[in-house]
């Protein structure tokens, strides 16, 4: 960050709630010039399940790893724009799946969870033609009768030497079970990581181009964790955890996700885990392995809509400041929180939020605090991910009745500035609008060509009425005004 007072100071106003404010209020946005974190390029990732058609119909239909068409020329265009990114494949069912050269096999005769080579082949070719990179997690249960028996490895032994025989260069790396706190002790599973480890170590003697091991997958739980790394702590590249601070069913998760308290909660309850992290495993990244705004399959006109998007970009701002280098969203499609919907693969909003994060915030984090009346406006800045270089700052308002007026200090201004202005109808909305234009549209008007590489800074292609001309707007004042 070098020479940060000469550069143009770029605002990524990525969360603008236009919900009729009445009042008006001035907010000092100081954003400090030492870069305290980084993240890579691949921060921001996504996932996918294993849930069959009818469960929790209509939450996840057709959005199932065995049953999801990849050949979609939809999908892969959406799914395109969003890489790189990590593209974890796991889930509960994770840990009923077994692995067979064809679904004929005898494996195969008594589970509805059988990926066959075929399978396999077509989820590579998608993540290879998406620029996507495989995070398989492997079935952490197959013959275990109890929380102290030995996972038996063999299915995973013949389904990782098929795999090393096709030199997959989508293939990023492995994790072992899903959220097996209760099913499985943690002694016994860090001797079973360590065995998946040697399988890996065989297959792949060749240390460049060796898939990572990525664990154990847990929903937040220390002295498991802790327990667990004192075993396996040197067979791991990445710790990860789950997070989820809402619940489907509560009717009262659109007010919370409003709540800067509960939204704090994200962070404050990764705190003890990444501590343990620190001293078990400092080698090991720290991975949010998965994650929305709410868990038991999110919440319809909720974690699918315009209020999610609030919870993600707080969220994904604060997991880069706190050290994580990979944040999962649950889902990419499927469920009520997936980016995309699996009956059309129509985006919602908080796909046009990961989208924008990818594009304007860069790897570099930076301290950033803000000084309000009220503590329902929060800002996050990086590095600008543009090349042209400068800072984006992501701005939320909380509050449906104040407005902000928002200086900046920390650093000399530019003359110019990019402003992302995404409100919506209400709340609950399912369209997002990028400066007052509905992004609606998307399904027949988005081409993630090399000139939308930039996220919005030109005009995208366009059919019907769907158009997004964004101007740069002088800041000679140093005061951005969100009318919010």
């Amino acid at each position: 960050m070098s020479g940060l007072s000469t550069i143009a100071f770029r605002v990524a106003l990525l969360m603008a709630l236009g919900l009729h404010a009445t009042e008006a209020d001035i907010a000092v946005v100081t954003v400090n010039q030492t870069v305290t974190s980084t993240v890579p390029a691949h921060f921001l990732s996504v996932n996918m399940d294993w849930h069959l058609y009818d469960e929790e119909w209509p939450a996840w239909g057709t959005a199932s790893v065995l049953n999801i068409d990849f050949t979609n020329e939809r999908f892969i265009k959406l799914t395109t724009a969003l890489a790189p990114a990590l593209w974890r494949i796991g889930g509960s069912e994770g840990d009923m799946v077994v692995y067979a050269a064809s679904s004929n096999d005898s494996i195969c005769a008594n589970t509805s969870f059988c990926l066959n080579l075929t399978r396999w082949t077509q989820i590579d070719e998608f993540a290879d033609t998406t620029g996507l990179q495989i995070v398989f997690g492997l079935n952490g249960m197959y013959g275990r009768t109890t929380p102290t028996t030995p996972l038996d490895t063999s299915n995973i032994a013949w389904f990782l030497a098929q795999l090393a025989a096709q030199s997959s260069s989508a293939l990023y790396g492995f994790e072992l079970g899903n959220e097996l706190t209760t099913k499985a002790d943690p002694t016994t599973i860090g001797h079973d990581y360590i065995a998946v480890r040697a399988l890996i170590d065989k297959y792949w003697p060749d240390a460049s181009s060796r898939p990572k091991l990525i664990g154990p997958d847990l929903n937040p739980d220390q002295p498991y964790l802790a327990t667990f790394l004192s075993i396996a702590n040197q067979t791991l590249d990445a710790v990860t955890y789950h997070l989820y601070i809402g619940y489907g069913l509560n009717p009262n998760l659109t007010q919370q996700l409003r709540d800067p308290a509960f939204l704090d909660q994200d962070w404050q309850t990764g705190l003890p885990l990444a501590a343990t992290v620190a001293q078990h495993a400092p080698h090991a990244e720290l991975w949010v392995g998965e994650s929305a705004a709410a868990w038991h399959s999110g919440q319809a006109n909720t974690t699918d809509a315009f209020i999610s998007s609030l919870w993600y970009i707080d969220q994904s701002s604060q997991l880069a400041a706190h050290g994580h280098k990979a944040f999962c969203r649950q889902t990419l499609v499927g469920g009520w929180y997936g980016l995309l919907n699996w009956t059309n693969f129509e985006p919602n909003p908080d796909y046009f939020t990961a989208l924008l994060f990818k594009r304007l915030m860069g790897g570099r984090v930076l301290p950033t605090s803000v000084a309000a009346s009220s503590p329902q406006l929060r800002a996050y800045a990086q590095c600008s991910g543009l090349t042209s270089g400068g800072v984006t700052v992501a701005i939320i308002n909380l509050s449906d009745s104040v407005a902000f007026t928002t200086a900046f200090e920390g650093f000399d201004v530019g003359p110019k500035r990019n402003e992302y202005a995404l409100t919506a109808d209400g709340w609950n909305a399912l369209t997002m609008q990028l400066k007052g234009m509905p992004l609606s549209c998307i399904v027949n008007a988005f081409q993630p060509s090399a000139a939308c590489r930039h996220c919005f800074l030109r005009r995208c292609p366009t059919s019907s009425r769907c158009w997004w001309h964004l101007a740069a707007h002088s800041s000679s004042n140093f005061l951005a005004r969100l009318r919010l």
